[in-house]
């Protein structure tokens, strides 16, 4: 007889389980990376980018603009949005 080649106790079972989790366990880990890697491009991008505003203060302080010409931007920035259509803003 071929006794030891028969397991009852179901062996296959725990195999497969132990295959399943270790499987999940990756697919959670390269899920947060991918997560956590994403949040950090988000956040890099949004305070690497200049606001309006801020474009406008370093062209004043370099010298591209004139006190009219940033006076007149500065206003159309300032202002609300239903007051853009009648303020001009003419390039320098």
């Amino acid at each position: 007889m071929m006794w030891g080649y028969y397991n009852p106790g179901g062996m296959w079972l725990w195999m497969t389980i132990s295959a399943l989790v270790g499987l999940a366990v990756i697919v959670a880990i390269v899920a947060w990376a991918l997560a956590r890697s994403r949040r950090a491009s988000d956040s890099d991008a949004t305070s690497a980018t200049p606001s309006a505003r801020e474009i406008l203060d370093q062209r004043y302080a370099r010298g591209e603009l004139d006190d009219a010409t940033y006076q007149r931007m500065r206003e159309a920035l300032d202002a609300p949005a239903s007051e853009h259509a009648r303020l001009p803003v003419r390039a320098p």
